[in-house]
């Protein structure tokens, strides 16, 4: 009885319509659960399968065992690591750790480098412009105590009168004397202390011309001379009505 095995039947076996229809709903109900959107609503038929069922058997059991060979080599192919795999692996996480701190170690430098860089450059640039400010005030300044002395020295030199000079005094002391002199000449002209009543001053060309007719008309005062405060000798007479 152990060694009696199953042989596969010639026979096809029959099912009814029932049993047909419990398949497909649930079939249909499995379907709906795993359904996605661009899959049609209604379950696809099932595949006719023409084998026996002990030939379907047959082949799940060697799947099966498929599977369990194939886990089996798997199982096989991991095992421990050696002393000398470990300390190999360490020295090379070791290494990377090293470079990356490295490349990591640069880039912090070449980042801090470039910002000391524009720091400077815009500190030599403000330096720059103050001192091309002062430069400019400086200028400025000077342009101005140029000016201001120029003005002063010609506002002075326009206040400042010149002193007269020997030559410039003895010819305005000539000149003076000459019309003193000019002066008496004409006083003298007409009559030594003879003027006309009705008037202070005569023209001499007019008094030597009518002499005759004026004479009735003058009285004889006394002679006086008078200086002026600027040195010269003038003649006055006095009337009397």
């Amino acid at each position: 009885m152990d060694d009696f095995k199953p042989r596969p039947s010639s026979c096809k076996e029959f099912v009814s319509e029932a049993q047909l229809e419990e398949r497909r709903k649930r079939r249909q109900e499995e379907w709906e659960k795993i359904r996605r959107d661009d899959q049609p609503l209604e379950c696809p038929e099932e595949e006719y399968d023409p084998r026996s069922l002990y030939e379907r058997l047959q082949e799940q059991k060697r799947k099966r065992e498929e599977e369990f060979e194939e886990s089996k080599k798997l199982k096989h192919l991991i095992r421990g690591l050696d002393n000398d795999e470990l300390s190999f692996l360490e020295l090379v996480d070791k290494s990377k750790l090293e470079e990356e701190s490295l490349r990591k170690k640069e880039e912090t430098d070449a980042i801090n480098e470039l910002k000391s860089a524009v720091v400077v450059s815009a500190r030599e640039e403000q330096e720059k412009m103050r001192e091309d400010l002062k430069r400019a005030i400086k200028s400025s300044v000077n342009q101005e105590k140029l000016e201001k002395p120029k003005k002063s020295q010609a506002s002075l030199l326009a206040s400042v009168v010149k002193p007269k000079t020997d030559a410039e005094k003895s010819e305005r002391t000539n000149a003076v004397s000459s019309k003193a002199q000019s002066q008496t000449i004409r006083c003298i002209g007409i009559l030594p202390g003879i003027v006309p009543y009705y008037s202070d001053s005569s023209d001499s060309d007019n008094s030597s011309n009518s002499d005759s007719d004026d004479l009735q008309n003058f009285k004889l005062l006394p002679y006086v001379r008078v200086s002026d405060d600027s040195g010269s000798k003038n003649c006055r007479n006095t009337t009397r009505n």
